[in-house]
């Protein structure tokens, strides 16, 4: 069966908060004082939402805001381990082989080891146009995050220039609704990926004596993250997963200090190519 490889978005595929990254298409790439004020404690949703509207009221349009988030940048390793996990990337082998691309080849290797979802309290539409800039669209078979969509704004003359008709801004929804007391309201990882791991497999079999992430047809959980909201879907895995946490970063801080609650293995990362080298020695 199959290793199911969970990725957070920010900070970890893409080397910054997407979140944050929009404040970039305004004019002096930072958000008023006010803003940042409005923030609520777990209601990130709500806040971004507001966020949309002021990045509207500047006159921002959609186009310019998929401009300037496609130049958000990955990882170091990242779109190694992206690309190596999709298993179908053309390989030049000529010169000869370095480090990153042997790994690469070794998973390249094995397309049928490996399944990967996107698991994010970003939105879908920055994560989708960071996968096409990136080269990365179908790298993933299934992102998990708040959906997004335009919404037309109704014309007045407060816009800037004195004409906003036809002006659209950036509305998210939370992903679902949850009863964890850990996560934000809008999503909680580890019931996100719970209910992934109890959809019916793709082939019949013993239901009733298969685990959870067997009834899906995985053998194991890799999770791969930074953040404090990590650290609840960390808890769920069992003994022969393992979790992967950015060097230094909250994530990584949290393992190191509430031990005791989880039972995967806890491997530090600080580039794209320490996880394919667990990969590597792991699955030889």
């Amino acid at each position: 069966m199959p290793t199911l490889v969970a990725f957070d978005f920010d900070h970890t595929i893409v080397d910054c908060n997407s979140d944050t990254y929009i404040y970039n298409v305004l004019p002096d790439r930072m958000l008023p004082q006010r803003m940042r004020a409005m923030y609520m404690d777990g209601q990130w949703t709500a806040f971004m939402n507001q966020v949309f509207i002021h990045v509207s009221e500047q006159s921002v349009t959609k186009e310019h805001m998929r401009s300037v988030m496609k130049e958000m940048p990955m990882t170091t390793g990242m779109k190694v381990v992206c690309h190596a996990q999709r298993c179908r990337m053309e390989i030049c082998t000529s010169p000869p082989l370095n480090r990153s691309q042997e790994l690469l080849l070794h998973l390249r290797s094995r397309p049928d080891l490996y399944e990967c979802i996107i698991v994010s309290d970003s939105n879908t539409f920055f994560i989708d146009w960071a996968l096409e800039a990136h080269g990365l669209p179908d790298a993933f078979r299934r992102v998990i995050t708040n959906q997004a969509s335009w919404e037309s704004v109704p014309s007045t003359s407060d816009a800037p220039g004195g004409d906003d008709s036809g002006r659209q801004r950036l509305c998210i929804r939370p992903y679902h609704t949850h009863t964890c007391p850990r996560c934000s309201l809008n999503l909680c990882k580890r019931e996100a990926i719970e209910e992934l791991l109890m959809e019916p497999p793709a082939a019949e079999g013993d239901v009733e004596r298969a685990t959870d992430r067997q009834r899906r047809g995985y053998d194991r959980v890799l999770y791969i993250g930074d953040g404090g909201n990590d650290f609840c879907p960390a808890t769920m895995l069992s003994a022969g997963d393992a979790v992967f946490a950015r060097s230094g970063y909250p994530l990584h801080k949290k393992l190191l200090s509430q031990k005791s609650e989880v039972s995967a293995e806890v491997v530090a990362w600080d580039s794209g190519f320490d996880i394919l080298e667990w990969l590597r020695t792991r699955d030889s």
